[in-house]
């Protein structure tokens, strides 16, 4: 089981495809960094990175765009809604391996990873910390 459904899988690897200039530097859909939270009302939330949007030329190489995306599962529920991006697209020549975290309290979501400073880089950490936040709906309350 996965944490997005199959449709919004199918569209995020058609999505891939639709954005793919070349098969160089990992040229094909991926999710990475998966982290869960509750909050006070029992709610899951979940977040990620992937790279939907496809790549980017930088400097006449193919690096794909990534991005931070978030979903949730509301208390008793037993499958995550729809994820949405939470984050700017970013390039980098590899997949986020570094950090990611997420914690919720009654009104938002708060995400924190990392961002590569050198998008050409390959395993090094990057060193770049990168803070988010998502308000909930009232339905989400």
């Amino acid at each position: 089981r996965t944490l997005t459904s199959k449709t919004e899988i199918e569209k995020s690897i058609a999505g891939y495809d639709r954005g793919k200039k070349a098969d160089k530097n990992f040229p094909i859909y991926i999710q990475s960094l998966p982290w869960m939270c509750a909050d006070p009302a029992g709610n899951i939330h979940a977040v990620f990175q992937d790279n939907r949007a496809g790549q980017s030329w930088f400097e006449g190489e193919p690096l794909n765009l990534w991005s931070v995306r978030a979903l949730s599962m509301e208390a008793g529920k037993d499958a995550f809604g729809e994820s949405e991006k939470v984050s700017q697209e970013y390039i980098a020549r590899r997949p986020p391996l570094d950090f990611m975290a997420c914690a919720a309290d009654a009104t938002r979501l708060y995400i924190v990873w990392t961002e590569s400073t050198n998008p050409k880089g390959e395993w090094e950490f990057s060193g770049k910390l990168m803070f988010g936040r998502k308000n909930f709906t009232k339905e989400q309350r």
